[in-house]
């Protein structure tokens, strides 16, 4: 017994990381798996009732739906909203929904669990696996159509327009050039298309002169935004632009 343990101590040691390894690959996978959950529940969570998701297939057809309800287990309630065309066939195991996230565009795989045609009704369960489009920045949408009101040091600061805007912050154009500086905070109350207001802080990060006269751009990043409230701008900015986009072809 005594010679054993004196001759297979390197037995022992692998056998230790062996263990080891294996609790660190399961260790990975769990987080992978937790992390994987949780972003796919943040883009369900981002879907919001009311708002017009694209399903997809594998060979480039494109279907609207309009959001119900939420329901358990991450599953939608959808009306489709084409009319004049076939709608995805039940047992299509190609469809997918692309989602916006502060972090860029993604991709989740659905499938459909039950549909209704009287009612129109479709019923969609959305994968715990994600695919990622485009990772970027915030995409700044030109021209958008939001009302914005904005306050400096409890003053209300007239504009004329609304230059951009995006998950990251906001481009106004003023009437006249106002006495602010790089860092200068603002408060913000922004109107979207839908009604629905967002109330966030906002921080100075550019002022200058437009070519035109009395035109003053001002440069907004915003701060401490709620989750939420940003998941509304981004969405906003990309369901206009897909209208924009099916307009162009």
């Amino acid at each position: 017994m005594h010679s054993y343990c004196i001759a297979n101590p390197p037995i022992v040691l692998f056998a230790c990381e062996l263990f080891a390894w294996y609790a660190t690959s399961r260790a990975f996978a769990l987080v992978s798996e937790e992390h994987y959950n949780g972003l796919v529940n943040e883009f369900y969570v981002a879907i919001n009732p009311g708002q017009v998701i694209k399903v997809s297939n594998g060979v480039g057809d494109v279907w609207s739906f309009g959001v119900r309800t939420h329901l358990a287990r991450r599953r939608l309630l959808c009306e489709i909203l084409d009319e004049n065309r076939l709608p995805p066939h039940e047992d299509a195991d190609d469809l997918k929904i692309s989602v916006t996230h502060e972090t860029g565009i993604y991709e989740i795989p659905i499938r459909i669990i039950a549909s209704n045609d009287a009612s129109r009704e479709y019923r969609f369960q959305l994968d715990n696996k994600y695919h990622i489009i485009q990772r970027r920045g915030f995409y700044r949408l030109p021209n958008p159509r939001v009302f914005v009101r904005c306050t400096i040091n409890d003053e209300p600061v007239r504009m004329i327009s609304v230059a951009d805007i995006s998950g990251g912050g906001i481009g106004l154009v003023l009437e006249r050039e106002i006495d602010i500086k790089y860092g200068a905070a603002i408060a913000l109350e922004i109107v979207l298309p839908d009604r629905s207001t967002i109330t966030v802080n906002g921080r100075v990060m550019r002022v200058q002169k437009e070519p035109e006269p009395n035109r003053f751009f001002l440069g907004i990043s915003f701060v401490n935004i709620a989750k939420a409230d940003r998941a509304k701008i981004v969405s906003h900015v990309f369901n206009h632009q897909l209208q924009r986009n099916e307009k162009d072809k």
